[in-house]
C-alpha cells in the first residue's frame, strides 16, 4: 500500500465509535464516498486499519498475498466459514 493512501482522523474516527458500534456499514460509506475504495481508519481512534473495496486489493491480502498479512481469529474463523459466523 503506498504511503499516499488517504487517512480519517485518529479523532474524527473517535468520535464516529458510537456510529460504528450500531452501524459500520453506513460509517464506512460515508468514508467511502470522501476519501474512495481504500483508506485508513482508526477503529477506536487507536487500532489503525486500511478499509477497502477494491477487488484487486482484496484479492491480492486474502488469496494471492495472504501470508504477508496478518489476520484476526474472527477474519479465518470468518474465512473457514462461507456462511459467516
Amino acid at each position: 500500500m503506498p504511503p499516499s493512501v488517504p487517512a480519517v482522523s485518529r479523532f474524527r474516527s473517535f468520535l464516529d465509535s458510537r456510529a460504528m458500534a450500531h452501524n459500520p456499514v453506513q460509517v464506512l460509506s460515508k468514508y467511502i464516498g470522501l476519501h474512495g475504495d481504500t483508506f485508513r481508519f482508526y477503529f477506536g481512534g487507536v487500532k489503525e486499519a486500511i478499509v477497502t473495496i477494491n477487488p484487486v486489493v482484496i484479492q491480492h491480502v486474502l488469496k494471492t498475498n495472504s501470508e504477508n498479512y496478518h489476520k484476526s481469529e474472527i477474519q479465518v474463523a470468518a474465512a473457514a466459514h462461507p456462511d459467516g459466523l
